[in-house]
């Protein structure tokens, strides 16, 4: 069998050429026993992205964990969906890809109106997919995903109709926070008011800050307000 390797800054993976031919092909792949447990491998329109290494405690694991704290609590406390953290699988099969987003939101709408399907594991014990369109995905940007954040999935989440696209770059000393909403010609970005960034999805408005922990650490605080 015909395979691709692919190395990372810390592994490398093993990718059969024929789970690069199609989403459905990708998808078989992932399906599958030899899909690899560590990384994260995206299809996307075509291309396949493997990002390998670690991902970073204060620009990435530590903000990414406060912002799953806040909107895990938010939906439940709204009633009306669920928030998926990291390692969530998304599929959009008109946009062509399949993707794991640092977060994601989906209506329990959504998936009564046939927005968004589940896809059960193999065993039929547990979903591994959410396929459709949620109402708001989030990516954190590392080093290695700059492009695939702010330009490819940029577009494709787009295609894929998706109402918010919260953007965040953490890293060194600047904190850059995005609230995307689509429009006919794309996302654009979510004016800021006085700090806040409003979301329609979450009828909320966000302001997200930082502060050093006494580790030396970025630490942050995910603030939420009524949007009047």
């Amino acid at each position: 069998m015909a395979v691709l390797e692919i190395f990372g800054t810390d592994n490398s993976v093993i990718v059969p050429t024929w789970a690069t031919e199609s989403l459905t092909s990708f998808r078989d792949w992932y399906a599958s026993d030899d899909f690899p447990e560590e990384g994260r491998i995206c299809y996307l329109a075509g291309e396949v992205y493997v990002e390998m290494g670690h991902e970073r405690l204060s620009s990435h694991v530590n903000l990414k964990t406060a912002l799953a704290r806040v909107l895990d609590a938010l939906a439940e406390k709204l009633s009306l969906g669920q928030y998926f953290g990291d390692g969530v699988r998304l599929v959009n099969e008109e946009a062509d890809f399949s993707s794991e987003p640092d977060g994601c939101y989906v209506t329990w709408s959504s998936v009564k109106d046939g927005r968004v399907s589940l896809r059960e594991s193999n065993d039929g014990d547990d979903v591994t997919e959410l396929v459709g369109t949620p109402e708001m995905v989030l990516e954190i940007i590392s080093p290695s995903s700059v492009k695939k954040d702010k330009a490819t999935l940029r577009g494709l989440y787009h295609d894929a109709s998706i109402p918010e696209y919260w953007l965040i770059d953490a890293r060194k000393d600047q904190l850059r926070f995005e609230i995307l909403r689509s429009t006919r010609k794309g996302y654009s970005a979510t004016p800021d008011q006085d700090g806040w960034l409003p979301s329609r999805v979450f009828n909320r408005k966000f302001r997200l800050k930082r502060t050093k922990n006494p580790i030396g650490l970025w630490q942050y605080k995910v603030l939420v307000r009524p949007i009047a």
